[in-house]
């Protein structure tokens, strides 16, 4: 089984929540990535911390539904390695966590009925799957 080195991702995402939940204008957070002269690089990490609260919203959502199963379910590893790829498939998960192809199916079927990954590419077979 491949334990993953990546170091945990510092919490921006909570971060700009507070700023925002404490009535603070964004306009600051644009100036201060815009400056240095490239044009667009606020709206860009404007975009960026978007895309990261996305991400922290499905990884809550997948603890708790892996909290809610069975302790030996492999559900909170295949959510872990799917927010860390771009894609994942059956194989990728078989082969990365020690699981069977049926039960990597299985796994990628239940986050799909949650709502927590979507099937990318519209085949019956030899599917890939991406985070929602």
């Amino acid at each position: 089984m491949a334990q993953s080195s990546a170091a945990p991702l510092p919490d921006f995402a909570r971060w700009r929540r507070e700023w925002l939940n404490a009535g603070r204008d964004q306009a600051p957070l644009l100036a201060a990535a815009g400056a240095g002269g490239i044009p667009g690089r606020g709206a860009a990490a404007l975009r960026g911390l978007d895309e990261l609260d996305r991400l922290n919203d499905i990884a809550q959502r997948a603890a708790v539904l892996a909290a809610s199963g069975r302790k030996s379910s492999s559900l909170g590893r295949v959510m872990e390695l799917a927010l860390r790829r771009p894609v994942v498939t059956a194989p990728l998960l078989a082969r990365e966590l020690d699981l069977t192809h049926q039960g990597a199916l299985l796994l990628l079927n239940r986050l799909v009925a949650e709502g927590l990954l979507r099937e990318a590419t519209g085949r019956k077979s030899f599917r890939a799957f991406v985070a929602v």
